[in-house]
């Protein structure tokens, strides 16, 4: 599974965090690579689980974001505590 587990920004920066478990010991390998050369640092990494983490301008974390969601698809779980954003019923800002 490959998840965004949180997306934090304020006026200038951003946050993801993002979560990959039960990997295969060749897609963690290809995960690890194409997320350290993607900037990312990393919480922990192991066998079969990655824990990583970008900051950065907001529209660059943005971009990378899509990246990750349309190339190596990952996904949202839950609620993705995505900080300063409108929601739907009521405002959070």
């Amino acid at each position: 599974m490959r998840n965004f587990t949180r997306f934090m920004r304020d006026e200038k920066n951003a946050r993801l965090d993002i979560h990959c478990y039960k990997l295969d010991k060749k897609e963690g390998e290809e995960l690890v690579k194409i997320l350290k050369n993607m900037g990312f640092t990393f919480s922990y990494m192991r066998s079969d689980s990655i824990l990583a983490f970008l900051t950065g301008g907001y529209s660059h974390i943005k971009n990378i974001m899509k990246k990750l969601e349309k190339h190596y698809g990952f996904a949202w779980t839950g609620d993705p505590a995505i900080i300063g954003i409108r929601e739907k019923k009521g405002e959070r800002r």
